[in-house]
């Protein structure tokens, strides 16, 4: 939590000394955060193939109800963490999500994997459609939602402003991308505010 990502490697060999012994299990099956918190370890481990083949091997011991959208979610987690961004948003195509926290984590990775794809057109459809998401549900609570909003207004001046970057003349769209740089630095609730960091970064 604290972002120290040397932990991460730890955090995956006790899990897979727990799921060996099956300590994690509730029931007899797999907690979906767990199967979740699994995945992370081992994506922030950069251990890919690792994560591909427990995504594929754990998903029937998964509580039925939930299934299926820990499965999809988790395998579009991993896609585009290993770059595979096309394939991330393949997976999520006509999915719909029953689990508001699986749906919001779905929409973040389409946003992203289009941004990463200069996708723009495709992006401002995905964005407006978040937005809709977040504003029809109201089981959606406050923070999150105010996260989440955060989220998307960011992406829409990112968006705005890389689809200008090829006639914004001389040092415009530094001083631009300082701006939105600095907003997001000062915005707090916001959702994957360390992706966002990492675009407005300098290269």
């Amino acid at each position: 939590n604290a972002g120290n990502s040397d932990y991460y490697e730890e955090v995956l060999r006790l899990y897979q000394l727990l799921l060996e012994r099956r300590l994690i299990y509730l029931d007899g099956q797999l907690p979906a955060w767990e199967y979740k918190n699994i995945v992370t370890a081992a994506v922030r481990s950069a251990r890919f193939d690792w994560a591909k083949n427990f995504i594929e091997s754990y998903k029937a011991e998964l509580p039925a109800d939930i299934r299926e959208n820990a499965y999809i979610y988790n395998l579009a987690s991993l896609y585009y963490a290993s770059g595979e961004h096309k394939m991330a948003l393949q997976s999520l195509h006509n999915v719909e999500f029953i689990d508001a926290t699986y749906h919001l984590g779905a929409k973040i990775i389409q946003v992203k994997s289009y941004f990463e794809l200069a996708e723009w057109e495709a992006l401002h459809a995905a964005l407006d459609a978040f937005t809709a998401y977040i504003r029809r549900h109201k089981e959606i609570g406050e923070y999150r939602k105010a996260a989440n909003l955060n989220f998307v207004n960011c992406c829409k001046q990112l968006c705005r402003l890389f689809e200008q970057r090829d006639w914004l003349k001389g040092d415009k769209f530094d001083q631009k991308l300082l701006t939105v740089a600095q907003s997001v630095a000062e915005l707090s609730p916001l959702a994957s505010k360390d992706w966002l960091e990492g675009v407005l970064s300098p290269s």
